[in-house]
């Protein structure tokens, strides 16, 4: 069965509808991993954290209420959450040794291209992870996740201007921390590529 919407999605997983949680951990999964990876600097914390938010949201289907919010805005708040509570048991090192995690794959550019791309990559999650969490935060659900002002407000609990205010630091805060690897004067001429 296709489900067109995620409102007919969660009134389905509500149900009980075994295919319609397939469809929504498929149409989400990646995503919310994603997020909860950012957040967390752990692919194994971001593994747990993410099935832990699947598990929550068919628990919760049956009290979602789609005027309160997207389900996509649904999903990254209990992930938000998860996150959060994750980071207070366990408190990881600012600049974890990732050696071992591989980076994108572009055939079309050559290996020194491959290798600069991935050591900026590198250098920039790093330097994301030592932001203050609430900036952070809201660097990830705009900058990475792609929601917009006004989602990124409802997943963080915050007015579109406070969520405006942290996104402006946190890409201040970016910049100085990322100054000494890229160079002042690139720096001030526009973003970081990803």
């Amino acid at each position: 069965m296709d489900f067109p919407d995620d409102i007919s999605l969660m009134q389905a997983v509500a149900t009980g509808d075994q295919q319609a949680f397939t469809s929504l951990f498929r149409r989400y999964y990646r995503t919310i991993f994603q997020f909860a990876c950012r957040m967390t600097a752990s692919p194994e914390a971001a593994e747990d954290l993410t099935q832990e938010c699947f598990i929550r949201i068919l628990r919760s289907a049956a009290r979602f209420n789609a005027s309160r919010g997207s389900l996509r805005v649904y999903l990254y708040t209990t992930a938000r959450n998860l996150a959060i509570r994750e980071s207070g048991k366990h408190r990881h090192d600012l600049w974890p040794d990732d050696e071992d995690s591989p980076g994108p794959a572009d055939d079309a550019i050559g290996p020194e291209e491959s290798v600069l791309r991935l050591e900026a990559s590198e250098v920039v999650e790093k330097a994301v992870h030592v932001l203050p969490p609430a900036q952070k935060e809201v660097l990830i659900l705009i900058e990475y996740q792609d929601l917009t002002l006004e989602e990124a407000a409802q997943v963080a609990g915050l007015d579109v201007g406070a969520v405006k205010s942290r996104l402006h630091r946190a890409r201040v805060n970016l910049k100085k921390l990322l100054a000494p690897y890229f160079g002042r004067e690139r720096m001030t001429n526009g973003p970081v590529e990803r």
